[in-house]
């Protein structure tokens, strides 16, 4: 049999982008539409079922929206009329009853989602029949329906992202980040440090200006916080520098989005938005963190797995850790600088140590290995990931425990013959390769009774989920295992970039014009949904694989992207740098340190 070799994904820059058309971009569109229930669900919630029909129907609006996110433009309204009436113009478009699209459908429209959202008007519609026509009879739910459930903001934008997944595997495991957006009205006051919900997370800005102030603004809004523009949802939050940009205050909001990673094992999945949460900047990151989990459990999704970063694990652990614990999600973050450190254990002779649970017998050189630092080279890291490597078989091995969630039973180390102790007999038999401690032999009377225990590595402890929440985790912080399993969190993070910087669209200020946290949040949801159908196809043309959605929609007509590829022309040689320029031109050559 001959072996199978494996293609390698061709480069960004070598692979020819799958462009979309305006015909196969409003079929996919109105696919998603149809596939995430959300028309049906604004039909049988905020439409009169007497009178006048709508001009424009729902699925066909919810179209239009998604052909022009997929189509990569500025989710302004005026374009999206543009769109509209392109989609008119080409006969695509032929459900409304006046044969055109106006400025007012589309406002008007978007302005009752809006409503609606934020009085929580809009519920899921039931998969079966509610009563007889004819007898009038009422009809009892079965088990398996999911009628009548409410759609807020989350749930609106969980449908409409996972209706846009087209064959995505199915995965446990979701990454989770947050990033800044500004919004389009204009500052009329400012404060040099913004008034934030973790004012932890804020250092001394020196870079935003002074604190000046009109004759209206700041107003105060009904949660305390200061209103510095026209925008009644937009707050004042801090975002730290990047791309040679500093660390400064900004006006606007955070965008808090969910994204699935593999599992380990698993091949590469491709990176699609499945979550997206927005809320005023400086808001609390716990809260957002837990509406995102809660929108992607209300989808029917299994969460068991969870990767965030310090922002929402700093957090106090009855607003964030013990939350995930509770629902039944294990997390993998890293560690903030204030949560290293040798805690006491809960029982004697054992000790808690960056979150993980060790007997006491662990060497002093390897509880305090300190973090990864910003800038720290690969090897450096590896050297580090090895020193935590070592900590490994001095650990107590954790086992799910009782019915209670987050409670765990731990064995010690010499148990598992990781250790060789004296104190633990069957391990004496492990071979010379497994580390000794150094503990005391356990004392015995003279009538032949053991002393109570001198080390930890062969006891059985069960520790409450309260305890250590705020570092605990089940992966040993620093070691390999760790530095794997965490990090598949650059898939949120390429997101992230993908929506600001490479993906031909830029979501940053005047992305919108619109006002309010809610408009913005549909808006840009439509705008995700786009990135998520062009990064999928993307993702499949790079590995010469077919585009899922081409196949939902029947649509044969996409070339053999393999052959496609062969047929790239070699790229351009590199330009030379200024340097290696100004070194030719004086005919000396370019010196390498």
């Amino acid at each position: 049999m001959e072996p199978v070799t494996e293609l390698r994904p061709l480069d960004r820059n070598v692979a020819r982008p799958g462009r979309l058309s305006l015909s196969r971009a409003y079929k996919i569109a109105r696919e998603i539409a149809r596939r995430s229930g959300v028309a049906d669900a604004l039909r049988e919630s905020i439409d009169s079922h007497t009178g006048r029909p709508m001009d424009l129907a729902w699925i066909d609006l919810l179209a239009i929206f998604i052909t022009h996110g997929i189509l990569g433009q500025d989710m302004h309204l005026t374009k999206v009329e543009e769109t509209a009436r392109d989609l008119v113009n080409a006969r695509l478009l032929t459900g409304t009853r006046s044969g055109r699209v106006t400025y007012d459908h589309i406002a008007h429209n978007l302005r009752r989602i809006e409503e609606s959202l934020r009085h929580g008007y809009i519920t899921s519609v039931h998969s079966h029949k509610r009563f007889d026509r004819k007898t009038g009879e009422l009809h009892e739910c079965p088990a398996t329906c999911t009628g009548e459930r409410p759609i807020g903001p989350d749930q609106f934008a969980t449908a409409l992202l996972m209706a846009s997944a087209a064959g995505l595997p199915r995965t446990t495991t979701f990454a989770l980040d947050s990033t800044d957006y500004e919004t389009t009205a204009a500052r009329r006051s400012w404060r040099k440090k913004p008034d934030v919900i973790d004012t932890e997370d804020v250092p001394d800005l020196a870079v935003s200006g002074e604190d000046f102030r009109t004759v209206e603004f700041p107003l105060v809004r009904a949660d305390g916080r200061l209103q510095h523009s026209l925008d009644p949802d937009a707050c004042a939050g801090y975002r730290s520098g990047k791309g040679l940009r500093p660390k400064e205050t900004f006006l606007g909001f955070d965008l808090h989005i969910t994204v699935p990673v593999p599992e380990p094992g698993m091949p590469p999945l491709p990176h699609l938005a499945l979550g997206l949460v927005t809320m005023p900047a400086g808001s609390g990151k716990a809260e957002a963190g837990l509406r995102a989990v809660d929108a992607l459990t209300d989808a029917g999704i299994p969460l068991k797995t969870l990767l965030s970063d310090r922002g929402y694990t700093y957090r106090k652990p009855e607003a964030w850790a013990l939350p995930l614990v509770g629902r039944g999600i294990a997390s993998i973050h890293n560690l903030h600088k204030n949560q290293f450190g040798v805690h006491p254990g809960p029982r004697l002779h054992t000790i808690w140590v960056d979150g993980s649970l060790y007997t006491s017998a662990l060497p002093a050189a390897l509880r305090s290995l300190g973090g990864f630092s910003l800038g720290l080279s690969d090897a450096a890291k590896r050297e580090l990931q090895g020193k935590y490597d070592e900590r490994r078989p001095y650990q107590l091995d954790p086992v799910p425990h009782g019915d209670r969630p987050g409670t765990m039973r731990f064995r010690g180390p010499a148990l598992s013959r990781r250790v060789r102790c004296v104190n633990t007999p069957e391990s004496l038999r492990a071979p010379y390769s497994v580390p000794a401690t150094t503990c005391p032999k356990r004392p015995v009377d003279k009538d032949g009774n053991r002393g109570a225990p001198v080390c930890g590595c062969g006891v059985t402890v069960v520790v409450d989920a309260e305890e250590q929440a705020w570092t605990r985790q089940r992966t040993p912080f620093g070691s390999t295992e760790w530095a794997a399993l965490y990090g598949r969190r650059s898939g949120v993070e390429h997101i992230n970039a993908e929506i600001k910087h490479n993906r031909g669209v830029k979501i940053v200020r005047h992305f919108t014009r619109v006002r309010g946290a809610i408009k913005n949040h549909i808006l840009l949801t439509f705008a995700l949904v786009g990135t998520n159908v062009r990064l999928l196809r993307d993702w499949h043309i790079c590995r010469s694989a077919p585009d899922p959605w081409m196949e939902l929609i029947g649509d044969a007509d996409d070339p053999a992207w393999a052959v496609e590829h062969t047929r790239v022309k070699k790229r351009r040689k590199r330009k030379r740098a200024f340097h290696e320029a100004y070194y030719a031109s004086r005919g000396r050559p370019l010196q390498v340190a």
